[in-house]
């Protein structure tokens, strides 16, 4: 028994996980896929600015409306069971473009014709955009060894929306696929007045179970395209995560090399901080010395006082009488005495302004020594927090730490060498400036 048919071209259907469809954007995004070094040899990047889209600007919008039309009839027929990552979203529906219409230069107008068949189908809500590849051409030989060229084609994003709701497994069945072929196929001769079809195969002498492996070919070759598209997508997905994987590492890199420079600044300060304790235990040996001497001559003013009291009870002794004679030698020891007096209460004078002064200073560096036993505290507790944390980071998996461990070391680093504004070695070094100049202030005080 042989028949006689034309060869028809069905449409392809591809179903999509979340991670699928947004992987698609490299194959399907307008700026994507003319800049992007795609796995497929046959797309010409040179030839893509003669793609063009139905029912939206580009890929990105599209997918947008999709997940929003999603989320939709979720909230009205919530899925029955978590599928995880594995829930299928949408469809992708490829139908190629007649090669008579292609001649005729209407392939624009039949992809337009069949995007709003597709409306009608599935309903405007659930068609989001069509993307139109003339880019995507190469010669072939068909099974007659004739020289073929591929067809025009045309990527619709369809909601996979059913009574179910977003229900993968309900929205591609044989029975849909069936009246969808025959849909377009009789919208296109309808309007074009040709079947849709890539070529009319020749008449006669073919048995059905021929015709049957070879329509059995033909759907193997649909999903092989398919697969192989999936494989570029997967492939193109690869390529964006080792970039990801460079750039987490180089961040890692110059995290690593903040912290050692970190390291570096704080034996810095360390060693700033053990030069100032040693200019305190050498101030405070000042001090104390200073205290003793103020004692030593307290102790001398004191033995003066009696002293002088003595010579003026003496001296008063002597007024009270009517005539006073005191001999010579006396009277030189008398003066000489008094000027010992007068320059033990000066010496007196000058040991209370030095003991005020190194009061004052003692009651600057107090304050001053506190703020930076503080600062240094505080320097120590973020290092060991930062360090812990990179330490963390380090462990965490690639996909949990990329994008959260480069902000939180960044913001913690920031905060490490500016955490008031200033970093330690400037609160340190306008501390320490301040001191100064209160003490050339006072001393020069002194010296007028």
């Amino acid at each position: 028994m042989t028949e006689r048919r034309k060869k028809m071209a069905s449409a392809n259907w591809m179903k999509m996980n979340n991670q699928k469809a947004g992987a698609m954007t490299i194959h399907l995004g307008t700026e994507e896929r003319a800049s992007h070094d795609h796995s497929n040899k046959h797309i010409d990047p040179e030839k893509s600015y003669l793609n063009t889209t139905i029912g939206c600007n580009d890929y990105k919008e599209a997918l947008q409306k999709l997940r929003d039309r999603n989320a939709e009839v979720d909230k009205v027929l919530p899925p029955q069971r978590d599928m995880g990552a594995r829930r299928v979203v949408a469809c992708s529906i490829e139908i190629p473009c007649p090669y008579q219409i292609q001649e005729q230069g209407k392939d624009q107008e039949f992809f337009e014709v069949m995007y709003k068949a597709m409306q009608d189908y599935f309903g405007a809500d659930n068609v989001h955009g069509g993307f139109v590849h003339r880019d995507e051409q190469h010669l072939y030989h068909d099974k007659h060894g004739n020289e073929c060229i591929s067809l025009y084609h045309m990527h619709t994003l369809v909601s996979p929306c059913t009574d179910k709701g977003i229900n993968g497994k309900a929205f591609e069945t044989k029975k849909r696929l069936k009246e969808f072929n025959t849909l377009v196929n009789r919208e296109c001769e309808r309007v074009f007045g040709i079947e849709l079809n890539t070529h009319t195969m020749e008449e006669g002498g073919q048995s059905v179970e021929l015709l049957k492996a070879q329509e059995a070919i033909n759907v193997a070759k649909g999903k092989l395209r398919t697969i192989e598209d999936t494989i570029e997508m997967q492939t193109d997905t690869l390529h964006g995560l080792d970039s990801d994987v460079s750039e987490m590492t180089k961040l890692l890199e110059d995290s690593h090399e903040a912290l050692e420079q970190n390291k570096e600044d704080a034996a810095m300060i360390q060693g700033r901080i053990e030069t100032k304790q040693n200019i305190e235990q050498e101030l405070d040996k000042s001090i104390e010395s200073k205290s003793k001497q103020l004692d030593s001559i307290q102790g001398s003013v004191k033995a003066a006082k009696d002293l002088r009291k003595e010579e003026q009870g003496k001296v008063l002794g002597l007024f009270q009488k009517k005539t006073v004679t005191i001999p010579y030698d006396e009277y030189k020891s008398l003066q000489k005495t008094a000027r010992a007096v007068n320059n033990v209460i000066k010496q007196e004078e000058e040991v209370n302004q030095r003991s005020q002064a190194v009061n004052a200073k003692a009651s600057q560096i107090e304050p001053l020594k506190a703020e930076l036993e503080n600062s240094i505290r505080e320097y120590h507790a973020k290092t060991r927090a930062v360090e812990r944390d990179f330490d963390r980071k380090m462990s965490i998996s690639f996909e949990q730490g990329k994008q959260a461990g480069k902000e939180e070391i960044e913001n913690q680093m920031s905060q490490l060498h500016n955490p008031t504004g200033q970093s330690f070695l400037e609160v340190f070094q306008t501390a320490w400036s301040r001191k100064l100049k209160k003490e050339k202030s006072h001393d020069y005080g002194m010296e007028r």
